[in-house]
């Protein structure tokens, strides 16, 4: 059975919920499947085009810039849950930069679509690591230029003495 927003609310109304722990309901829940799998393979083929990009400009950072495996495309089937196994955890971004410029440690980047937000493990994923004092730069990115730009922006800032 499919449940909706006024499903739940109707359930909490006529007190059959009472007792139970229910999360916040979030209309993102309820989105289509369809639309998020599109939504998936355009954050995709934007990645992978920046990538590209990425690998052809800045060949001998290629060692220290990479994905990580997190989005919910490999969530079915053993790969998905070996990956588990192993640590796969939902909040780290898309793609590490590990190259410290100024202040910087390095660099996470969000591939983002149109009016896509990050969830709710995304933002607690970076408000912890700033709270514990991991001071990177946290980009959304939401096209090839600006990925572009913002990277040349970045790689141009003061390298640190180490």
């Amino acid at each position: 059975m499919k449940w909706t927003i006024k499903d739940i609310e109707r359930l909490k109304r006529e007190g059959v919920l009472k007792g139970v722990k229910v999360p916040a309901v979030q209309p993102s829940m309820f989105h289509d499947k369809k639309a998020r799998k599109k939504k998936s393979i355009e954050e995709y083929r934007l990645q992978v085009a920046c990538v590209k990009h990425f690998d052809l400009v800045y060949p001998e950072l290629i060692p220290l810039a990479f994905h990580i495996p997190n989005q919910a495309v490999i969530d079915s089937g053993k790969i998905g849950q070996y990956l588990k196994n192993m640590g796969r955890r939902r909040g780290p971004w898309d793609f590490k930069l590990q190259v410290p410029r100024d202040e910087f440690w390095g660099l996470y980047i969000e591939f983002k679509v149109e009016d896509g937000t990050l969830s709710e493990e995304q933002k607690q994923f970076r408000n912890l690591s700033k709270e514990l004092g991991c001071n990177y730069k946290w980009i959304i990115i939401r096209d090839r230029m600006q990925f572009v730009l913002e990277i040349e922006a970045y790689l141009k800032t003061g390298r640190v003495n180490i």
